[in-house]
């Protein structure tokens, strides 16, 4: 398995709606998001034999630049439950770290206790606030924040 940022081509869009759409059978990214997130963001792939099985997406905060948002993260099924999307989100944190990145943040639903341990007891993000509705009525999100000034990667958080 390799990570890697991914650059933008045809290619590179149609691995990363395949991969999402096989990780949460629909999409939420489209043909016209992944690019600007590609141009503008930093996306990183994880591959296997050159064939793209997940995909990290990080956006810059517009108030602190040394923050970045992880706007999503997908692994095909056959790479869920055998350490690769830790594997992908350690390798995506690394990158960021040596391009600056002090602190990520990212929303997860409460409710996703799989999601929750990876974030939260794998990598060390912690809770920062609870959000009632961040994404309409019913929707709700724990806010959660990684410094990485001191982070050295899954189970060595400070």
């Amino acid at each position: 398995m390799v990570v890697r940022r991914v650059e933008k081509s045809r290619e590179s869009v149609a691995s990363i709606l395949m991969v999402e759409r096989d990780a949460f059978m629909e999409t939420l990214q489209n043909r016209w998001s992944v690019p600007y997130h590609i141009r503008h963001g930093r996306v990183y792939g994880l591959f296997v034999d050159g064939v793209m099985k997940g995909f990290t997406i990080f956006l810059r905060s517009w108030d602190d630049p040394g923050i970045a948002y992880l706007v999503q993260i997908a692994v095909q099924k056959d790479y869920q439950g055998n350490g690769g999307g830790t594997y992908l989100l350690q390798e995506s944190l690394r990158s960021l770290i040596r391009e600056g990145i002090t602190a990520v943040t990212l929303t997860v639903d409460p409710r996703n206790a799989r999601a929750l341990h990876i974030y939260t007891e794998k990598m060390g993000f912690r809770i920062a606030e609870y959000r009632q509705d961040e994404y309409g009525e019913g929707t709700d999100r724990y806010y959660l924040r990684l410094d990485l000034r001191d982070w050295s990667g899954p189970g060595n958080a400070p």
